[in-house]
C-alpha cells in the first residue's frame, strides 16, 4: 500500500524548507526546530543531482506539476524506517497576486512496489533464460470461445526457440491453430481448449505429422484462457511401441493359428486312425479266412485251390504294405518342417513322366507340357505331390482312347505375393462334380478297390504338401470328360504365405 513519506513546503530560489510534517523528521531523523530554515539540498544532499535541481527550478518558474517515479533514497537518509525509492509530486503554491513563491513537495513510499517489480523482472530473466533453454518445445496461447464458452480456436502468444525449430522457423506468434494445425487443428483445440475451460492440468498424447505427448496447464489470471503447453516428441517411442504391439499380435495370430493347427491336425490324426483301422479291417480278415482255410482244408484242397488262397493273401498283404506306407508319408508331411531350395518344375515334371513312361503297369500316354517356371519350396514334397497327380490321371484313363496329359502354368498375385497356378489336365474317367472336394479327404475312393488299386491316401497327401507350401489344390471334373487339378503355390516360400482364394 503506498503511504505519504513526507510533506515540505519550500521556498525562495535555495529552497528552503519552511514547513514539513513528522514523516519528513521520521525519515531523516533531523529535529523539525533544526531543519526548518534549511536549504533543501543541505537536509538531502543524495538529491542533489542536476536533473531533480532543474526540475524544482522549473517548477518555481514556470509554475508546471512535476512527478517523479522511484527516486531512490539514501537508507542513512531513510533513518530507521526500511524506505529505498519515492515518487515525488512537485505543485507550485502561488500568492494572493498569482505569482509562485514556493514548491508542495508530496512524497510517496513505493519501496514494496518497486521490490515486487524488481523480484518480477528477475523472475522473467530467470523465466526466460529457463524458456530459451529447453529442449522440449514450449508455448503458450489463448484460447478462444463461442457464446457457450466451448473452445473453438486458440491464438499462438510465446513460444521458446525448440518450438520455433519444430515450426521451422515459421513466425506463428499472433495465428491460430487454424492457420498453422490444417487437419490436426480440431484435436488440439478440443483437447488443450479443455485446459482453459476448466483450469486443470492435462496430459494429451496426438498427431501433428509427428507423435507428440502435450503437457497443458493454465497460466495468467483467472478467466485469461491461457494455457501453457510442453510438448515432448514420443515418435521413436511410438514407433517402438507399435513395433511391440505389432510383434505381440502377430506372435499371438501365429499362436491362435498353430493352436487352430493342433485343433486340426489332432482331428485328422483321430479320423485318420479311425479310417486306417477301419480300412486295415478288411484285409486283416481276409487274411485271416484264407489262412484259416489253408489250415483246415489243407488236406483236401487242390493245388489250384491253394495257390488261389495264397495269391488272396497275398493281395491283401500288398493292401496293407500300402495303406502302411501311406500313414508313414502322411505322418511325414505331418509333422515334418520343410527344407526349401529352388525347385525347377520344368526338371522335376520330366522326371516323373520318364518314371511313369517306364512302368510297365501304366498305360501309355502323351504328355504336353509348357514352360514351367522355377518356385521356392521342398524338393522331395513337390515331387510326390506331382506324381501323385499325374499317377492319378494315368490310373483313371479311359480304355477306349490313348490317354493325354497336358500341363500348363499361369502367374498370378494375391496380396502382394506372387503364386502360380499348375494345372494338370487329363481326359480320363472323370467324376461327378459334387465329389470335388470329397476325393481329398483321407481313405476316399470313388470307385471299388478291386477296379482300381491304392489305398485312397495319394490326393490327401497331394492336399497336405500344397497346404504346407502356403499354397491349395483345387479339382473339377464331368464323369467321362477328364479331370483338371489345379495346384497353386508361392513362388517365394520365404514369404509370409496366406493360401490364395482358388
Amino acid at each position: 500500500m503506498q503511504a505519504p513519506v513526507s510533506l515540505m513546503l519550500l521556498e525562495g530560489d535555495d529552497f528552503t524548507i519552511t514547513l514539513a510534517n513528522e514523516r519528513v523528521v521520521s525519515v531523516t531523523g533531523i529535529s523539525r526546530e533544526r531543519m526548518l530554515n534549511l536549504p533543501f539540498f543541505e537536509v538531502f544532499p543524495d538529491l542533489m543531482s542536476p536533473g531533480f535541481k532543474d526540475l524544482l527550478i522549473k517548477v518555481l518558474h514556470d509554475g508546471e506539476t512535476f512527478r517523479v517515479n522511484e527516486i531512490p533514497l539514501n537508507k542513512a537518509l531513510a533513518y530507521g524506517t526500511g524506505i529505498e525509492s519515492i515518487n515525488v509530486v512537485l505543485d507550485p503554491i502561488k500568492g494572493p497576486d498569482g505569482n509562485i513563491t514556493g514548491i508542495l513537495a508530496v512524497g510517496m513510499d513505493v519501496t514494496e512496489l518497486v521490490r515486487s517489480r524488481k523480484r518480477e523482472e528477475e523472475t522473467q530473466v530467470k523465466y526466460k533464460k529457463l524458456f530459451d533453454a529447453m529442449d522440449q518445445a514450449f508455448f503458450t496461447m489463448e484460447v478462444i470461445t463461442d457464446h457457450n464458452n466451448n473452445p473453438v480456436n486458440y491464438r499462438y502468444l510465446e513460444m521458446n526457440p525448440a518450438f520455433e525449430r519444430l515450426m521451422e522457423n515459421r513466425p506463428v506468434i499472433g495465428l491460430t491453430a487454424r492457420d498453422v494445425l490444417n487437419e490436426y487443428a480440431d484435436f488440439w483445440i478440443k483437447e488443450l481448449g479443455e485446459v482453459a475451460i476448466t483450469g486443470h492440468c492435462k496430459i494429451v498424447s496426438g498427431e501433428v505429422n509427428r507423435y507428440y505427448e502435450a503437457y497443458a496447464f493454465p497460466i495468467g489470471l483467472i478467466g485469461s484462457n491461457q494455457v501453457g503447453v510442453i510438448l515432448i516428441d514420443k515418435s521413436e517411442s511410438k514407433r517402438e511401441q507399435d513395433r511391440q504391439r505389432k510383434f505381440a499380435e502377430q506372435l499371438q495370430r501365429e499362436v491362435d493359428e498353430r493352436t487352430r493347427e493342433l485343433k486340426r491336425s489332432n482331428k485328422e490324426l483321430l479320423s485318420f486312425a479311425r479310417l486306417t483301422s477301419h480300412d486295415l479291417k478288411e484285409p486283416v480278415r481276409k487274411i485271416e479266412t484264407f489262412v484259416r482255410r489253408l489250415v483246415h482244408e489243407n488236406e483236401s484242397l487242390t493245388e489250384e485251390r491253394r495257390n488261389y488262397f495264397l495269391s488272396r493273401i497275398l493281395v491283401s498283404v500288398e493292401r496293407i504294405k500300402k495303406m502302411i506306407i501311406g500313414v508313414q508319408h502322411y505322418t511325414q508331411i505331418e509333422f515334418s518342417g520343410i527344407y526349401t531350395e529352388k525347385v525347377d518344375l520344368n526338371t522335376l515334371i520330366a522326371g516323373i513322366i520318364s518314371d511313369n513312361q517306364y512302368d510297365v503297369h501304366n498305360k501309355p500316354a502323351r504328355y504336353s507340357v509348357e514352360f514351367l517356371p522355377v518356385i521356392e519350396g521342398s524338393k522331395g514334397l513337390l515331387f510326390q505331390l506331382f506324381n501323385h497327380l499325374i499317377a492319378n490321371s494315368l490310373k483313371f484313363a479311359r480304355k477306349d482312347v490313348i490317354t493325354e496329359i497336358a500341363i500348363t502354368s499361369e502367374n498370378m498375385v494375391q496380396n502382394g505375393v506372387e503364386f502360380v497356378n499348375i494345372s494338370i489336365t487329363d481326359n480320363g474317367i472323370g467324376f461327378e462334380p459334387e465329389n470335388s472336394e470329397y476325393i481329398f479327404e483321407t481313405f476316399s475312393r470313388l470307385h471299388p478297390k478291386d477296379m482300381y488299386e491304392g489305398a485312397g491316401l495319394g490326393l490327401t497327401l497331394s492336399k497336405r504338401i500344397a497346404n504346407k507350401h502356403g499354397g491349395i489344390i483345387t479339382a473339377t471334373s464331368f464323369h467321362d470328360i477328364g479331370s483338371r487339378f489345379n495346384v497353386i503355390l508361392p513362388l517365394k516360400h520365404s514369404q509370409p504365405m496366406k493360401p490364395p482364394k482358388p
